[in-house]
């Protein structure tokens, strides 16, 4: 999806699924940013394939991260997140908050009517600054998921991106 038609979709429809004045500070902070020139790729560079094919939602979502040593460990209080894709092999979602490299995370997924709150670990190997506030993270999960629970996860909790 292009910046325009997502937000349009924030716009009209998240602020019906998610809390308005975050979802209006998310537009704001987007519609803020200067335009940057596109960047041309060369499209005969050959690019390391993923191993499992990502799948693009918007899913709010908890992460708490551990804190300690090998003395012991405890978790910080719940963020908010806004989880933007799955993998069998990892997460990234979008936050107020940076994430150092190596960080252990427990990502915990809403339950439904049917199926109890999940909770995945997972540890941080990407992280980026938009300089706005905003971080990316990419996540590697302790533990693959089939092929199945990602689709139940985008299709059964998680709205289409």
């Amino acid at each position: 999806y292009s910046v325009t038609q997502t937000l349009d979709y924030l716009r009209t429809q998240a602020n019906r699924l998610y809390d308005a004045s975050a979802v209006q500070a998310l537009v704001d902070a987007v519609e803020t940013q200067p335009i940057k020139p596109t960047l041309t790729v060369n499209e005969n560079i050959e690019r390391p394939l993923r191993r499992f094919e990502r799948r693009y939602m918007r899913l709010t979502v908890q992460v708490r991260s551990a804190i300690g040593s090998a003395g012991g460990y405890r978790l910080s209080p719940p963020q908010r997140v806004m989880m933007h894709n799955l993998s069998q092999s990892g997460v990234g979602f979008l936050s107020s908050r940076s994430f150092r490299i190596n960080t252990v995370l427990q990502i915990t997924l809403p339950g439904t009517i049917n199926q109890p709150a999940q909770t995945l670990n997972a540890v941080v190997v990407r992280s980026q600054n938009h300089g706005d506030g905003w971080y990316t993270h990419g996540c590697r999960l302790e533990k693959l998921l089939t092929a199945e629970q990602v689709e139940y996860i985008q299709n059964g909790i998680g709205s289409p991106a």
